[in-house]
């Protein structure tokens, strides 16, 4: 059984705050919570498991079928997984569409697109920030790269997937 939580909820910074509800399952039920570790500090807090993008697709990967698991991040990765993996159920842990237009285009075609750009010369895609933002962009990287990884995590240092 679901019951519902308020919560407010940020995608990977990379989206506005915004109000969702939060799904707190019943520990009966053998739903297991999964989340990406950019999630609001109360959402973390509740899950069962906190990983990159690469350790919850090795979570469900592994999973034996049966499983079930409500995650927490960008809504087109969990779409996909459930795709993948219809021996588990898979739900999406907000009832908000948490896009990320930017890691949707992650694919072969964008990245050939971006590197025969460079190789001509022109950048495609620049970001750029205000000093202020910049700071707490490469606070925030640099937290994430010192993370070790849970007992869990198959591999000895954390890699930067996402």
């Amino acid at each position: 059984m679901l019951t519902a939580k308020t919560r407010t909820s940020w995608l990977h910074s990379l989206l506005p705050s915004s109000r969702c509800i939060v799904y707190r399952v019943d520990p009966g039920s053998g739903m297991k919570v999964i989340v990406h570790p950019e999630c609001r500090f109360e959402v973390v807090q509740q899950a069962d498991q906190v990983g990159s993008t690469a350790y919850i697709v090795k979570q469900i990967e592994a999973a034996p079928p049966g499983s079930q698991w409500a995650i927490g991040t960008e809504v087109h990765l969990i779409h996909r997984l459930a795709h993948q993996h219809p021996e588990q159920k898979i739900i999406v842990l907000s009832d908000c569409q948490c896009l990320c237009t930017t890691m949707y285009r992650i694919d072969m075609p964008h990245l050939c697109w971006a590197l025969e750009n460079l190789l001509a010369g022109k950048v495609v895609n620049q970001i750029k920030v205000d000093e202020h933002t910049r700071k707490w962009a490469m606070v925030a990287l640099e937290r994430m790269l010192t993370i070790k990884p849970s007992p869990t995590e198959p591999t000895a240092q954390p890699t930067l997937v996402d």
